[in-house]
């Protein structure tokens, strides 16, 4: 697990595959009961409080994993509530696309390269390259559709 804080009120959770092999990401219950563990883990491994309403976008990729992005609403009545916590899970499948500056060096048929807005876009095919690609890469897990539709797509 990863965790990138951004401020008080937004998380960032990286998550690989065998993190979150067995949770189904369809059951809202078992997702809503996951997500209460997992606050209670990071506030008991990272001193991070959790209360109040919070949206949840978890972005699921076949091949990494999952990257969770938390981000509290600014609600009074949540703020008088000491301790409640209340979210709004929504569960997003996408393929993340990992940017890279020198794509030459990753050219095989595991990935598909992409540019986009003079940056350099990988997509994963197979998993054989991915601990090779997380090094050198900064993942991207929102709108990657669009930039894939909009990309002008290499073939070696």
């Amino acid at each position: 697990m990863k965790l990138d804080v951004i401020n008080n009120d937004e998380i960032i959770i990286y998550l690989n595959k065998y993190y979150v092999k067995d949770i189904n990401f369809k059951d809202k219950d078992a997702l809503e009961e996951y997500f209460r563990c997992l606050f209670l883990n990071l506030k008991t491994n990272y001193d991070i409080s959790f209360n109040g309403y919070y949206l949840i976008n978890v972005y699921v990729d076949k091949f990494y994993g999952c990257i969770i992005s938390l981000e509290k609403e600014d609600f009074e009545y949540y703020d008088s509530i000491s301790n409640q916590i209340d979210m709004r899970i929504s569960v997003i499948e996408t393929d993340f696309l990992y940017e890279v500056k020198d794509p030459l060096i990753f050219i095989s048929d595991n990935v598909n390269i992409y540019l986009y807005m003079n940056k350099y876009y990988l997509k994963i095919n197979n998993d054989e390259i991915i601990k090779k690609i997380i090094e050198h890469s900064d993942i991207v897990y929102e709108n990657t559709e669009e930039i894939i539709n909009r990309a002008l797509l290499f073939d070696f």
